[in-house]
């Protein structure tokens, strides 16, 4: 999950910043989703009812391997 105060994007790019080499880690990747994604979908949930009794997949819609996003 991505925005501000995030736990993924916030440490790598201030890592980035003080030590600016970056030492991959392989084929990993992820699917980052947006906080204000992530909200629409509780409120879909929680208020409006639209996901009743539904399991859905929080994923954001672009998957990226770590390395490349660190460059």
């Amino acid at each position: 999950m991505y925005g501000r105060g995030d736990p993924m994007l916030d440490p790598l790019s201030r890592a980035l910043l003080t030590f600016p080499v970056y030492l991959g880690v392989g084929g990993r990747s992820a699917r980052p989703l947006a906080v204000a994604d992530a909200v629409r979908v509780i409120e879909a949930a929680l208020l409006d009812g639209r996901l009743s009794h539904s399991t859905i997949a929080l994923t954001g819609p672009t998957q990226i391997k770590f390395d490349d996003g660190a460059r």
